[in-house]
């Protein structure tokens, strides 16, 4: 069990969505599981989540079709089996020791 959850809300950020995947990826803290909450996408973000998860095995890919960044974050929590949850907007990218900095801090 991972000790974090990141959960990152997907609508239609493309543009955005590989940087953001990858400051989760490099972390300093490994020990995290990626949740990527995909929701009716328009512009080619379902396919990059797809393709991280066939790549990264901490991540995980959940594909909803109804709106909003509240509902996808309560979904991604009810698959998330770690006990600290992590929120990040799929338009925004961290610091490479965030999660070590929150955790032992």
């Amino acid at each position: 069990m991972s000790i974090i959850s990141v959960i990152v809300p997907v609508h239609n950020t493309a543009g955005y969505l590989k940087r953001c995947i990858d400051s989760i990826r490099n972390q300093t803290l490994i020990d995290i599981e990626i949740i990527l909450v995909e929701n009716l996408s328009s512009d080619g973000s379902a396919e990059i989540c797809d393709e991280y998860a066939r790549i990264e095995p901490r991540i995980k890919v959940l594909h909803l079709n109804v709106g909003g960044p509240s509902i996808a974050r309560n979904e991604g929590m009810k698959i998330a089996r770690s006990p600290y949850f992590g929120f990040i907007d799929s338009d925004d990218y961290i610091d490479p020791d965030m999660y070590e900095y929150l955790l032992y801090t």
